[in-house]
């Protein structure tokens, strides 16, 4: 797991217990220094989900059977495009994960 800033430093974000995240080595790379991008349903710039402020079942939905992840808003779908969270690898990681009962 890595430490990353929700909000990134490059683009002002501190480095306090408000602004830091678990992330994995996958997403935060990808995140970078995103902190939005454009639905592709709606057509309109989107923030990224917020770990800190944002509930997960509101924007998430996990398929156990395929490991998949579904955006249920705006800001899911955004986040789950630009973290590359549906992924090959992280599918992968994500139903061992499940098989093991850890998620």
């Amino acid at each position: 797991m890595h430490l990353e800033h929700i909000i990134p430093k490059d683009l002002g974000g501190l480095t306090d217990l408000d602004n830091l995240a678990l992330s994995c080595s996958h997403c935060n790379r990808r995140k970078w220094t995103k902190v939005d991008g454009i639905d592709a349903q709606s057509g309109k710039r989107t923030r990224l989900f917020h770990p800190r402020t944002d509930t997960w079942a509101e924007h998430f939905q996990l398929d156990r059977e395929t490991g998949q992840i579904y955006g249920l808003s705006a800001i899911g779908r955004v986040t789950l495009r630009e973290l590359g969270m549906n992924e090959p690898v992280v599918v992968n990681t994500r139903l061992k994960l499940i098989e093991f009962d850890l998620i």
